[in-house]
């Protein structure tokens, strides 16, 4: 499959880091994606996977941590959410990540994350869609809102800005 050309490309890159991270775009659409997680498992790699949650994670490999996108209504693209894939989640392990553009969004989160009961079971990321959703503002609903929420920023936007690529 041409998975050892791959590796090997890591290990020239660095040879003791053991932590791999399949995101940018969508890894699940490539045709051998999955093939290539259950590899790097068996390579002994800690691997973890960074999904739209568009595509299923049912093959996923068990050992994969994955961090699986929750399209809210604002993005347009909340169509494309594959419901089933919270069965696929490892309670404990899993991450579910929200990008919130405005307070309905944030009102939507809060459903979605009430009707699934995914609090206590999976850590709940929660990001502003850039340049549409103030910092202060999804902090403060944060704070109010009293779930278990990590608030995160793309700071790598803020400091090269949003269409600076390969940062």
């Amino acid at each position: 499959m041409g998975f050892e050309l791959i590796e090997q490309k890591m290990k020239n890159l660095s040879a003791e880091c053991r932590l791999v991270e399949l995101t940018g775009g969508e890894p699940l659409a490539q045709k051998n994606s999955y093939l290539f997680l259950e590899y790097l498992v068996q390579k002994n790699y800690e691997v973890m996977l960074e999904t739209s949650g568009s595509y299923s994670l049912q093959t996923v490999p068990p050992a994969v941590k994955v961090i699986m996108d929750f399209k809210l209504a604002g993005s347009g693209e909340s169509k494309k959410n594959l419901l089933i894939n919270f069965e696929y989640l490892k309670e404990g392990k899993d991450e579910v990540k929200f990008v919130v553009a405005d307070r309905k969004d944030f009102e939507e989160m809060e459903s979605v994350i009430k009707n699934f009961h995914l609090e206590n079971k999976f850590t709940l990321l929660v990001s502003p869609v850039f340049d549409e959703c103030s910092y202060r503002d999804l902090a403060e609903w944060v704070l109010a809102s009293n779930l278990e929420l990590r608030l995160q920023l793309q700071m790598h936007k803020e400091i090269w800005g949003a269409k600076k690529r390969g940062v």
